[in-house]
């Protein structure tokens, strides 16, 4: 992959460049786009611009040439820095994979001949391609398909891929380390967070299946964001067993890795939900108010636990038997698979 210190160097003939969407689980549906674009155009250069943060998650993908991060400053001053850069890239093709005016405005304003993208709302006229969003679609994959499917591509192969980097696989093992893991028991993950506060379970339920974790001889991990950490410590104390607490303590590359290295994780409909679908790792998936078809990765190592199901959209209905019974059945199968 390709330094984004010397950004004019590129030393294929053709230089495309891929703006992504900003939140982690988009990001991670974005990469069967990635995967089509690379097969439509094998020898190009291509460049991801990604959220800051967020572009260790690309850094073990073959799909990716170099990856550059957004500004985190978004005022003039930003802006003025980002069109420079993305000028300095001399770029042929861009890939607009949101529906964000800005990013087709920064692309036209950059000179970039060719701009194909998800179309909502203004500057119809910037594009040289685009579908109009469908809010149907499952999640961002839908849309995006029909994107590139417009332009030509073959999009057979839409697999969401993560392959993760040596360094990232060292670093959360590492994290782990640190934490007191000590490398032998399964590891459940339980990530307590998510950007929308309906989407979270309560630091009751939490605890209790802490407990249940304990008690069938696995270890818990808590995981979330620097913003959890109150929630990771109401769990902690609620808890009778020990466990494990990496919240606040990972980048969202090492996330994945300590994903990764999870029997299973436990979650509401977060991007950490994305990423352990991306990586193979069975779910359970805590769901309130949203809708698994349209939010749900589309994979068949999910079990879906509706609120609905219990009479309400708020996760508090969920019981902890039921999370617990789904993550007995995740461990019960792992073994099976082993002694085969």
């Amino acid at each position: 992959m390709l330094s984004d210190t010397n950004p004019d160097y590129c030393p294929y003939p053709l230089s495309i460049l891929v703006m992504t969407m900003d939140r982690l689980g988009d990001l991670v549906n974005t990469t069967p786009a990635l995967h089509a674009i690379r097969r439509h155009h094998p020898a190009a250069c291509i460049t991801v611009e990604v959220a800051s943060g967020k572009e260790e998650l690309l850094s073990g993908s073959d799909d990716v040439d170099r990856v550059w991060t957004t500004p985190r400053h978004r005022g003039w001053g930003g802006r003025i820095r980002q069109l420079l850069r993305i000028r300095s890239g001399q770029f042929h093709i861009a890939y607009l994979l949101e529906e964000c005016n800005d990013k087709v405005f920064m692309a036209w304003l950059a000179g970039i001949p060719i701009r194909h993208g998800l179309f909502r709302s203004k500057y119809r006229n910037l594009y040289t391609t685009s579908i109009d969003v469908s809010d149907a679609c499952q999640e961002s994959l839908g849309n995006l398909r029909n994107l590139l499917n417009k332009v030509g591509m073959d999009t057979s192969d839409w697999t969401v891929r993560l392959p993760l980097s040596g360094e990232v696989r060292f670093r959360a093992h590492q994290a782990l380390q640190n934490n007191g893991w000590d490398g032998n028991t399964a590891l459940i993950g339980i990530n307590i967070g998510a950007s929308n506060p309906k989407r979270i379970w309560t630091a009751e339920r939490f605890a209790e299946v802490v407990d249940a974790i304990v008690a069938i001889n696995a270890t818990p991990v808590l995981l979330g964001s620097c913003d959890d950490r109150r929630m990771a410590e109401a769990i902690k104390c609620l808890t009778v067993m020990p466990l494990l607490d990496i919240v606040g303590k990972t980048s969202a590359g090492s996330l994945a890795g300590v994903i990764d290295l999870c029997v299973a994780l436990v979650t509401g409909d977060t991007g950490a939900m994305h990423i352990a679908a991306a990586l193979g790792r069975p779910v359970v998936a805590l769901y309130g108010p949203s809708n698994p078809h349209i939010t749900g990765p589309a994979c068949d190592h999910i079990i879906i636990v509706r609120a609905q199901d219990f009479g309400s959209d708020c996760l508090h209905s969920i019981p902890v038997s039921i999370v617990v019974n789904s993550i007995s059945r995740i461990i019960a199968s792992s073994a099976q698979s082993i002694q085969r």
